[in-house]
Order: C-alpha cells, then structure tokens, then sequence
C-alpha cells in the first residue's frame, strides 16, 4: 500500500493535469495531410531518449516519406546518431534556446516544419519557439508535475491517462493526438559494429557482470558495501568478470566500492556514450539503479536488476520481459524528488530497504533463465 504522502502527491498531480488539458477538452484530435517534416524536441538524457525510439519509430512507419528532426540537449547525440528513423540532429541546450528564441525560430522556420511535438515538460518557452517557427501542428505533452510547464502556445494538448503505466506509453499516447497509432512497440539502439567488437574483446570469454552504481540524483544511490558484497559473491560463486560503467565523473565511486571488494573488478567508467552501449551489448547481465543502463540493457534485451527507489518505478522501470525490478513501496513515497526530504533513520529508507540477498537471489533467477 503507497503512503499517504504519495497518495496526496499522485492526487494532485493528476488533479493539475486535468485542469491543464481542460481549455483543449472540446477539441478533436487532428487528421495529418501527408505531413512532410516533424520536429521533435527532446531535452533529455540517455535513457529518456531510448523510452522515446519507440515514438520515432511508429511516426517513421506511418510516414515512411516523412523526415524527423529532432531537438536534444548538447551530448546526447550519439544516442540517436545511427538512428535510420532520424534526418536530422540539432544539439541545443534548453537554456540556450530561451536567451535566442528569436534567432532559433528564425532557423527553423527556414526548415518548413508540418508538426511540432514537444513529448514531455510543455513548458511556455518551448512552445513558443515551436510556434514562432511558423510550424501549423503543434502537441504534446506526456504526464507532468504540478510544478511543470504548461505548453502555452501549443495546438493540442494530449489527454490526461491516469493509468500507471512505462513511459513508452505516455509518449505513444501523444502521437494519438494526430492520430498516430502503434503497430508495434519497440525500443532501438543501434551500435557500431566496431565498438561491439572492441568491447567483445576488452570484456572477454567469462559471464561478464555489468555494475552501474551512479546514478544521476541523489535520491537513486545504493549502498557501496552491498554493491561490493554481491560482485564479490558474482565472482566467487559465478566465476563472473565484473565491469562498473558509468561517465567520467563516476569513476572515484565506482573505485571507492572496488576497494570494498575481495575480488577485482575493472572500471570501464569514462567513455563515450557510443563504448557505454558496446560494454552493456557484449553483457551477460546488469544491475543498475534508477538510470540509463537498465534502459539500455532492457533494449539489448540483456536481463537486467533495477534498483528503485524515489521514482514511480511504474512509470521507469525497464521495458523488458527479461527484468527484475526490486522496488519497497511500503517504505517508498514514489517523491520524484532528487534529494531526500526524510531525516534521522528514515533517510534514503526507500534505497536502504534493499539488501544485499534480494539482489543476489534476483541474479541468480536471471542467470539460471538464461541458461535455458
């Protein structure tokens, strides 16, 4: 059963969204006329962009003539670069976008867009830019937060689903919004036959054990201790390779739980995005907290442990048949909340709740599923 406080929060988020779709209640959803060029903006990071392949796709196969171009925050391009579904990639940064509005509409007017999708955080700024692009067809977004934006200027707003369910949904659910429906549902990744090969080699012949230990906010870390004691029982008992991914700045925590261990692992934190996708490919298995590499282990379809604690693990857990999501909701508010607002022993309780057995027996599940 949630708490209380999570009941009250989910009440009038879903309350705030109602009330934010109810001016665009009474209008039909739009019929496209052989629409010509999208453009999607997207100010994610890796996982949320992967939720997002299956939209692309549905869009590319309705309007197979159709080109996609699509806006992402500065870094995030090799995430979609091999994408076939994907003409174009503009690397903008939010903030940039809201101090040249003016020299950014002007760009992509000269691009002729027929529809403008904005999937998540409508907010005034982005839409606005969407509409000073002189782009006609302007929707979006997916569920939002009390605190989110509202999406003043654009044409349809999606209807409020109230329904628990993965991301991938609420996104698919705005295309609905132009009648736009899937027939299959599908998350991509495409990687560079090269840098599977690399880390083929570099990772070698045991059963290879991806840990991802950092996570993005504070709110979804584990504890070091019982990271190491379970890539120390992979080792001793599976006879794993244990590899710890993650970026460069993740490297210090990931040495600081190696140091833990008993055993060695190596420390792949610190390529690019492209090696990231080659090292979890070439896994056996992963087990990551709440962040990108459960959702890319999910696309590859490799198993993977999902640690979970603040987010509505629901809405964020990966899209696989091949997971296990460990996840206390009796002791969880689902706060969506980067910093923890519990003191004394209630801190981090949602994270803590998790032991160190739940996680080996999980990895033993998965691994035993896998030998079949």
């Amino acid at each position: 059963m949630k708490p209380l406080r999570s009941k009250l929060m989910n009440l009038l988020r879903e309350i705030n969204l109602e009330l934010n779709y109810l001016p665009y209640s009474f209008r039909k959803n739009i019929n496209l006329n052989n629409p010509k060029k999208f453009l999607i903006v997207a100010h994610w990071l890796i996982g949320d962009l992967i939720v997002l392949t299956p939209s692309i796709k549905v869009i590319k196969d309705q309007y197979p003539q159709a080109k996609i171009d699509i806006i992402i925050s500065k870094g995030m391009k090799d995430v979609l670069s091999l994408n076939p579904n994907i003409n174009k990639i503009f690397e903008i940064n939010k903030k940039e976008i809201e101090e040249n509005l003016k020299w950014y509409s002007e760009k992509l007017k000269k691009e002729k867009y027929d529809v403008g999708i904005i999937f998540f955080e409508g907010d005034k700024k982005t839409s606005r830019l969407l509409k000073e692009a002189d782009i006609p067809i302007r929707i979006g977004c997916a569920k939002s937060g009390v605190k989110r934006g509202k999406g003043y200027y654009l044409t349809r707003k999606t209807k409020p689903d109230h329904k628990e369910k993965q991301y991938l949904f609420y996104n698919l659910d705005v295309l609905k919004t132009i009648n736009i429906f899937p027939k299959e549902i599908k998350q991509e990744i495409f990687v560079d036959k090269k840098d599977e090969e690399k880390f083929r080699k570099i990772m070698g012949n045991k059963l290879k054990i991806v840990v991802h230990a950092v996570p993005n906010h504070k709110t979804h870390i584990w504890n070091n201790k019982r990271f190491a004691e379970v890539a120390d029982y992979l080792i001793e008992r599976k006879k794993a390779a244990v590899f710890f991914t993650g970026a460069k700045k993740d490297a210090p925590l990931n040495d600081e739980i190696i140091s833990l261990m008993k055993n060695k692992a190596q420390n792949l934190a610190g390529g690019s995005i492209k090696d990231f996708f080659g090292i979890i490919k070439n896994s056996d298995l992963v087990i990551s907290v709440d962040t990108s590499a459960m959702h890319v282990a999910a696309t590859f379809n490799i198993p993977v442990i999902a640690l979970m604690g603040a987010s509505p693990y629901k809405l964020w857990k990966p899209y696989s048949n091949r997971a296990v999501t460990i996840f206390h909701p009796e002791k969880c508010t689902e706060c969506r909340l980067y910093k923890c607002f519990r003191k004394g022993k209630r801190y981090m309780e949602c994270m803590d709740s998790i032991t160190k057995d739940e996680v080996i027996q999980s990895c033993d599940l998965l691994l035993k599923e896998n030998k079949k």
